[in-house]
């Protein structure tokens, strides 16, 4: 193969110490399409193995703001306004992707059905989800390949060439995992929200549900004691088992906040067996200490995929009220539990004084009968 390009552009020195594992590298990244420009800014800006993953992942933005706003029949305003709601930054002189474009497309198509503001807060949904998946797979990818690849093989730059463009490889496959895992959350959601008794027709913003949060110990003053690999693991350890206890009892998580997961069950007894669950795995976990929960029934405020309103602020006080181990409840999860349903025993835990609540709140705990 002619070098001299590679020579031109300063990438290459034939005579230098390591020319033969240089000259492989750039041989490689021409193989995956890469251009010499390519090569040299990615020199510069010291990401040359990655840009076998940045060839396959990153877009050609060749569509000017202008133009699409034209083809869409849009204000630059309006693009501005769905970039910035999908999670993307805007700059009138940037490029666009032609697969962007179609998804803006898309956006147009549905806000004729449910309106320009519902698809907005829709867009940050998606906005947030897909940004939470990058950050996962770059995450993946650092600490499982990279990290432990380049302190393992003194840095082969081919190798980890390779495995950049390996990675970007998987991580095309992803939509269609996406694609598949979309219908059975679909079906998991219609289930859910049939099931709520719910407030009055029109009031599509407002159901009926139970409200769960759980969150470890004396974390934050035991988290100073680990490094960073070991806390990764600790919070790894606990959303793993937390996510399981409450899928498994036809829950959803909300959120994870560190070392606590909020989660909505339409019923207060599957609540309860998540929150116990949790905190008896986490018990058994010498990893993890101690877990305490919260769990509060109601009517709260639906907006995209989370909840607000006092019931999710009284479940979330509910849990600094709570010891290690213990499960914390308000009368109406106490009152939601059937009647005939012996699974359950509960103890009183007096009226606290709660922030945020003017009169004092009665707390029970709730168990599992042995």
């Amino acid at each position: 193969m002619d070098t001299s390009a590679f020579v031109e552009a300063g990438l290459y020195d034939p005579d230098g110490a390591d020319a033969a594992a240089r000259l492989d590298v750039l041989e490689y990244l021409q193989q995956r399409g890469a251009t010499v420009a390519q090569m040299c800014r990615a020199e510069r800006e010291g990401r040359l193995p990655s840009l076998a993953g940045d060839l396959v992942l990153f877009p050609d933005r060749t569509l000017g703001v202008t133009e699409v706003a034209t083809r869409l029949g849009w204000s630059v305003e309006k693009v501005a306004r769905v970039h910035l709601a999908m999670g993307l930054p805007f700059d009138e002189g940037q490029g666009i992707a032609e697969d962007l474009v179609h998804a803006l497309e898309v956006f147009e198509q549905g806000s004729v059905l449910f309106g320009e503001e519902a698809l907005l807060q829709f867009a940050r949904v998606l906005g947030a989800s897909a940004a939470r998946v990058a950050e996962s797979a770059l995450s993946l990818f650092l600490s499982e390949v990279e990290r432990p690849f380049v302190e393992a093989s003194n840095a082969d730059c081919l190798r980890l060439a390779r495995a950049n463009g390996d990675a970007a490889d998987a991580l095309l496959l992803v939509p269609d995992v996406i694609s598949a895992l979309l219908p059975e959350h679909l079906e998991r959601a219609i289930r859910r929200q049939r099931a709520d008794a719910g407030p009055p027709a029109g009031e599509r913003d407002r159901r009926n549900l139970t409200v769960g949060f759980v969150d470890l110990v004396d974390f934050t003053a035991r988290s100073s004691r680990l490094d960073p690999n070991e806390l990764a693991e600790v919070l790894g350890r606990f959303e793993s088992l937390a996510w399981e206890a409450v899928v498994t009892n036809d829950g959803r998580v909300v959120k994870m906040i560190g070392d606590e997961v909020m989660f909505v069950t339409t019923e207060p007894a599957a609540a309860c067996a998540a929150a116990l669950e949790i905190c008896e795995r986490v018990a058994h976990d010498p990893s993890l200490l101690g877990a305490r929960a919260g769990i509060a029934s109601g009517e709260v405020t639906a907006w995209g995929a989370d909840v607000f309103g006092p019931v999710v602020n009284l479940a979330s006080r509910l849990t600094r009220e709570a010891a290690a181990g213990q499960v914390a409840v308000t009368p109406a999860v106490r009152d939601g539990i059937a009647a005939d349903d012996d699974r359950w025993s509960l103890r009183p835990l007096g009226r606290r004084e709660l922030k945020g609540f003017e009169e004092p709140v009665e707390l029970l705990e709730v168990g599992r009968r042995r």
